[in-house]
């Protein structure tokens, strides 16, 4: 017996859902949240963007701070320490907060940064990458107290500005 013949059935691995990207990409939706949302890359939704002549918004930016004064949610940069991002909302952080109100105590009582970093080192209290306090990291949250940009108030309370 021989075959009658070889017949080749071409199944697509993926639907076609171009149009769906570009909805979402033109009601505001960022490549990248495109991309997770489908399971492909950035790079793959904007080429599918750019085979339908779709516009591209120009790439913005914006630090922590910003996001803080625009109220806006999560943005790419790291938040201040002491604070996390918790459901796109910027919120205290559960172990660094603590310490950031102990450096504030500190700072408040006329402490140098380096007998705020001498006092965190007798604690053994880590920085937010695991290791000892630099005089530079102590210094930048101190200078968010000068400068006004964070203030602690009392019972935890804190305001950003």
């Amino acid at each position: 017996m021989q075959p009658l013949g070889i017949t080749q059935i071409c199944i697509s691995e993926r639907p076609d859902y171009s149009k769906e990207i570009v909805e979402k990409y033109i009601s505001g939706n960022s490549a990248s949240d495109i991309g997770r949302l489908y399971s492909c890359s950035k790079q793959k939704i904007l080429k599918i963007l750019k085979k339908n002549k779709i516009n591209m918004r120009p790439a913005r930016t914006v630090t922590t701070r910003m996001a803080v004064l625009q109220k806006k949610a999560k943005s790419g940069a790291r938040p201040f320490y002491g604070f996390c991002y918790f459901e796109g909302a910027l919120t205290k952080h559960p172990t660094e907060f603590p310490v950031l109100l102990k450096i504030h105590r500190l700072w408040a009582q006329g402490r140098t940064i380096h007998q705020i970093n001498q006092e965190l080192d007798k604690y053994k209290i880590k920085s937010r990458e695991g290791k000892k306090w630099s005089w530079a990291a102590i210094r930048n949250i101190v200078q968010r107290f000068e400068q006004k940009i964070l203030i602690i108030k009392n019972g935890g309370r804190y305001e950003l500005r």
